[in-house]
């Protein structure tokens, strides 16, 4: 099988969007982890400080594949309507 960084494109983008964005780093509070086989489920909300002062929260649910201890799949689902209102308060990070 080959190993692809594909499914991490979008990740890294919508990560590096909020870091960028927040003056602390997102404290998680994560629900059970679910295991089926190779994929593991993890939900979780993330609350920051935006860079304007306000608070900036997401949930967040990653679905990962693994083979051999790697990640060879990764879906990550989020409220891409909340990164985007936090782009649009403290504009895109540099």
């Amino acid at each position: 099988m080959k190993h692809t960084r594909r499914g991490f494109g979008a990740i890294a983008i919508a990560s590096g969007l909020v870091l960028g964005s927040t003056s602390t780093a997102a404290a998680t509070r994560q629900a059970p982890v679910k295991t089926t086989g190779d994929v593991v489920v993890a939900q979780f909300t993330g609350d920051a400080v935006a860079l304007d002062g306000l608070p900036y929260r997401n949930d967040y649910c990653w679905v990962l594949t693994f083979r051999r201890g790697l990640v060879v799949r990764a879906h990550a689902y989020l409220d891409m309507v909340a990164v985007g209102e936090l782009v649009d308060r403290v504009g895109r990070p540099s």
